[in-house]
């Protein structure tokens, strides 16, 4: 009796570890059933109703930042664009989710039980409308991890994956989850954190992103760098050649020790902005050399060395990493 209670003890602690995973599906066909035909007053009634409201701290950080008095307006804008899209392209979304509910929770636990010493209980995974927002993402909500994955923008992206000026974007629902959920992952085995952006050195992305990346490609086998970068023009660019100029110009960005200059340069490296192929000719050259940092790493380190290793070992490692691959 003490050996099956102690047993059973032991299942309720190591699933409490575990992070919530959550589907709107449910919501978003009723909110479909409610809207299809509808005029567009109604259509926003039936989304605040049976979607927003099931996370509206979620969806007023997404959607307006945590401003509650922009929140309305900036709604209405999203959805006016994207719902002509979500309403002529009802059953791809719907597939997305199923995907989500399936490959999306298989890597999700596949994480959760290889690194048991984690503790991922406050941690949400939500699949979700994103009126065309992102298609995957890591926010913090009350001191809490929130990672979402857009199903209306996967299916955007896999219905016309050209839709961005110079890019060719590709998704994989199972290696979007596995990438974004290494986020939350890494922040919970080192002392990085998932609200790092542009106020962190660029060293801190460069590293996060390209763990991310390698983990995904680590978890989802066989997948192609297309999808592990997420966008094919990047993979054909990310060459040797490339990589050398860019580890000199990332080096010499280092340098810049300025607020305004330095959300800049994270803009350009990470984001799809136009200064981004100005400089570069595609977007987001920062993820082509976070995830060949990371190959250097796998050298001398296990996966799990590299999710575990402090902020000052990751930088000190980098920095070395740059320098080598700007050498002949």
């Amino acid at each position: 009796m003490k050996i099956f209670i102690l047993c059973t003890l032991f299942s309720a602690a190591a699933w409490a570890q575990g992070p919530k995973f959550t589907s709107l599906s449910a919501n978003f066909n009723q909110f479909v059933k409610e809207g299809a035909g509808a005029d567009f007053e109604t259509q926003l009634m039936s989304w605040q109703s049976n979607i927003e409201s099931k996370f509206p701290q979620v969806y007023l950080q997404v959607f307006a930042d945590g401003n509650v008095t922009q929140l309305e307006a900036k709604r209405r804008a999203a959805a006016k664009l994207a719902f002509p899209f979500i309403f002529s392209h009802v059953q791809e979304i719907q597939e997305q989710f199923r995907i989500f509910d399936q490959d999306g929770r298989a890597v999700v636990e596949s994480l959760t039980k290889k690194y048991p010493e984690a503790d991922l209980s406050d941690v949400q995974v939500i699949g979700l409308p994103s009126l065309d927002n992102f298609n995957g993402k890591v926010i913090t909500v009350d001191g809490h991890p929130y990672v979402l994955f857009g199903m209306d923008m996967i299916a955007h992206i896999i219905a016309q994956p050209d839709f961005m000026p110079g890019a060719i974007l590709l998704n994989k629902t199972a290696v979007i989850v596995a990438h974004e959920f290494s986020h939350a992952l890494h922040a919970k085995l080192s002392d990085f954190s998932t609200d790092d952006t542009t106020q962190t050195p660029l060293l801190g992305p460069l590293w996060q992103e390209g763990l991310a990346q390698v983990n995904s490609q680590m978890l989802v086998p066989g997948t192609s760098l297309d999808y592990v970068y997420m966008e094919k023009v990047l993979a054909e660019k990310c060459t040797p050649d490339h990589l050398k100029n860019w580890a000199k110009i990332y080096q010499e960005d280092m340098k810049l020790n300025t607020e305004d200059t330095v959300v800049a340069a994270y803009a350009k490296w990470f984001l799809m902005r136009p200064t981004a192929l100005a400089a570069f000719g595609v977007y987001r050259a920062g993820y082509c050399l976070g995830y060949n940092v990371i190959l250097l790493g796998l050298r001398q380190h296990t996966m799990s060395e590299i999710l575990k290793m402090s902020r000052l070992e990751a930088y000190q490692f980098e920095q070395k990493a740059l320098v080598e691959m700007s050498q002949p």
